[in-house]
């Protein structure tokens, strides 16, 4: 194992982070092509949004505790009878809206802060599958004819619960793609999302774990994401995008003070290119790009976070036609929807060259916000970027589609997904001062057999490119949790690269410190620097990232 790591694309998400129904149903659970999904997808929102503590109720958590890297309190979500009580009661309200029940409380609520509905056939066939999995003792005198004649009552509904989320929850394996529904490939889903209800501070501690915290120095780099109005998380939020991501901004802030579990934690600020479009447009300052220059100017961020298959390039947005983007993006920028994204995207670039902050983009045909989005992330859009922004550095989150690398994947629909892999290692090849590639979410190292076999063959060939000394490690961790072995990612990876020769110093921590701009003077050297200037022991640890700098200051 390397002396130290850097996970440069990774995630600590929470609920009140995200537009929970709406990153479940567009962008988590597509990509597994389960059944039923927008009433499984509501299911888990509602179990979710009664779990989460609120931010502010965190913010209290960090303040009020002195120790540094100390857990001080447990999350809702950690209680087996709190899970429990409110997965029962979110399968109530499907089975009451299944039944014609369930009314919104206005039909402006509907529209705004509310998740959609989902079909009532739909819900009535979630809960008749998932009951013929859990039949109480009180109710197994009933004939299966009678009982399919009927939605699920009340005491099925909480054996329903019991058995995925309460004390009777096993630990499977997360339903494969195109699994059918049931308890049992469901158990782990419902594990997994319940990490988003858990306290950010906690879930940083459990990845800084994951790559090896505290034996071993660990810099996180957590991705914040702001997925805009392309999948309209303007209708689940109750507050507008700014007081949203001000709010992480400042509790990211803490929890990089705080180093839980010993691991040095600086995020990535998301900016979302639609809304400062449309401010642009009309205008308007940039609220998104203002929240990029204080989260890194003042509060420990040390880069930016872009989502491109929510449906923009990362250049030449003004040569696509209008009609690609959605209607609602067109009717606000005055129909020049790709010269306003392009605006946004180069006033983005020229901030971060002028701040010497690195950028991270998703950079792979998936979690795509629309139909066919995906392709909008294709990485010749950022060989034109880097070429007209020759200061801008960028990491191609995903390598292109790593996943890829040992075999084809279909969407849903059938629809191949592209792969940018070697497409991808061109680019940095070419462009290796500017351009850097991670191989985050490459869940094969964690197989047995042919697959590992495939992969680290795969990592072999990637060792001998000229985009080698280039490539990143990164976890993808939250959204990795969703794999069977996910706690041993880092471990597995680690050793799947050291087989394939790649030099694991490198691939671990000297190359993603010099996109960070770590490993030499400037601005984003001095920025950490400063953050950390009263504590001795993080001024220690991070100086131990900085190669060419002594630990002690």
């Amino acid at each position: 194992m390397p002396t130290r790591i850097i996970d440069s694309h990774c995630h600590i998400f929470n609920v009140d982070d995200l537009p929970v129904y709406r990153f479940l149903r567009h962008v988590a659970l597509p990509e597994r092509c389960l059944e039923h999904l927008d009433a499984l997808a509501w299911l888990l929102a509602k179990f979710l949004k009664a779990l989460a503590p609120g931010a502010e109720a965190e913010r209290r958590v960090l303040l009020a505790s002195s120790a540094r890297g100390a857990i001080p309190a447990e999350a809702p979500v950690d209680d087996p009878q709190r899970r429990e009580d409110a997965l029962a009661n979110a399968l109530g309200m499907l089975r009451n809206h299944a039944r014609g029940d369930l009314r919104p409380r206005s039909r402006a609520a509907s529209l705004t802060e509310e998740d959609p509905l989902p079909p009532r056939d739909q819900a009535a066939a979630l809960l008749q599958l998932l009951r013929q999995d859990a039949a109480p003792s009180g109710l197994r005198s009933r004939s299966v004819p009678q009982r399919a004649r009927t939605l699920p009552a009340d005491p099925e509904l909480r054996a329903i619960a019991r058995d995925l989320v309460g004390s009777n929850a096993q630990q499977p394996r997360m339903p494969g793609p195109r699994a059918s529904v049931s308890l049992s490939n469901l158990a782990m889903l419902f594990r997994w999302a319940g990490q988003l209800a858990g306290y950010r501070h906690r879930l940083a501690s459990t990845l800084g774990n994951i790559s090896g915290a505290p034996t071993r120095p660990v810099l996180l780099t957590p991705a914040l994401i702001d997925f805009g109005r392309w999948i309209h998380t303007d209708r689940e939020f109750s507050t507008g995008p700014a007081a949203v991501f001000a709010v992480q901004v400042e509790m990211m802030a803490l929890i990089a003070a705080g180093r839980p579990g010993g691991a040095l934690v600086h995020p990535f600020v998301p900016y979302d290119p639609w809304h400062a479009a449309v401010e642009l447009a009309a205008g308007r300052a940039n609220p998104p790009l203002a929240l990029v220059r204080d989260a890194i100017g003042h509060r420990g961020a040390v880069g930016v976070k872009l989502y491109p298959p929510m449906g923009f390039r990362a250049w030449r947005n003004a040569e696509v036609a209008a009609d690609e983007y959605p209607v609602e993006l067109r009717e606000e920028t005055g129909g020049r929807p790709g010269y306003w994204l392009d605006r946004a995207l180069g006033e983005l670039y020229e901030e971060c060259a002028r701040l010497d902050a690195p950028i991270m983009a998703h950079c792979a045909d998936s979690n795509e916000g629309r139909p066919r989005a995906g392709l909008f992330a294709d990485p010749t859009w950022w060989e034109a970027a880097v070429q007209e922004f020759r200061e801008l550095r960028v990491n191609l989150g995903h390598f292109g589609g790593v996943w890829l690398l040992d075999g084809d994947d279909k969407r849903c629909d059938g629809r191949e997904k592209a792969n940018w892999t070697l497409l991808a290692a061109d680019i940095v090849a070419r462009h290796p001062r500017q351009v850097w590639a991670d191989m985050s979410y490459f869940a094969e190292v964690l197989s047995d057999g042919k697959p590992r076999e495939d992969a680290v063959k795969a990592l072999r060939h990637l060792a001998a490119n000229s985009a080698a000394p280039n490539l990143l490690y990164g976890s993808d961790w939250i959204m990795m949790g969703q794999e069977q072995g996910a706690s041993d990612y880092a471990s597995q990876t680690m050793s799947a690269a050291a087989e394939a020769g790649l030099p694991l110093e490198n691939f671990a921590w000297r190359s993603a410190a010099r996109f960070l701009g770590l490993d030499r003077e400037g601005q984003s050297r001095d920025r950490l620097l400063a953050f950390h200037a009263r504590d001795p022991a993080a001024l220690t640890a991070i100086r131990g990232f900085m190669p060419g700098l002594s630990p002690a200051a």
